[in-house]
């Protein structure tokens, strides 16, 4: 899923979808992976697309922030293509709902700064806090401002190391 709402700083996704599509070719070519883009990177969009197809990883590419306690990622409204701050609990409903229809992704990539970020006082409040405490099974995100480059790197690393058959955490470390 990328969004790119208007008026935000825009970033380099088809650069990202290139390094993405290159490291899942393997998988791809031997018909063992398929890669869907919504329609555009709206909520609406993405639980419609969760409702269709149960999708092992859901890689979100976009912005995010960490304020005032809470976590958010800035999706495109769906009427607009302005920037609608989703927080982390309604983002994870979505992915809650998609769940009851056995298509809630093991893994989500939130390719969008800050998502990591949380507070130590016992209330979490960050999207990837949000939708570990929620029962999703694995989360990588970003707990700090990071370099569009330098995010395309990671994941191009990530994916390749996955595709390559390694387990999550070394991919994440190989990544690193």
């Amino acid at each position: 899923m990328v969004s790119a709402p208007e008026g935000i700083t825009a970033l380099n996704h088809e650069a990202e979808e290139l390094r993405l599509l290159q490291a899942l070719s393997p998988l791809m070519s031997r018909g063992l992976a398929q890669v869907h883009f919504t329609d555009d990177g709206s909520l609406e969009n993405l639980e419609a697309k969760l409702r269709e197809n149960h999708y092992h990883i859901l890689h979100l590419s976009g912005h995010g922030a960490y304020e005032g306690g809470k976590g958010v990622l800035y999706l495109e409204d769906e009427a607009t293509g302005r920037p609608r701050a989703v927080n982390a609990v309604e983002f994870n409903n979505v992915l809650a709902k998609a769940g009851r229809l056995g298509h809630r992704p093991e893994l989500v990539l939130l390719s969008a700064c800050q998502t990591a970020q949380g507070d130590r006082s016992g209330e979490l409040g960050g999207v990837a806090d949000t939708l570990l405490a929620a029962g999703q099974a694995a989360v990588v995100a970003m707990a700090a401002s990071v370099l569009d480059d330098c995010a395309t790197e990671f994941e191009a690393l990530l994916y390749r190391q996955l595709a390559e058959g390694e387990p999550l955490p070394a991919a994440f470390q190989a990544a690193i």
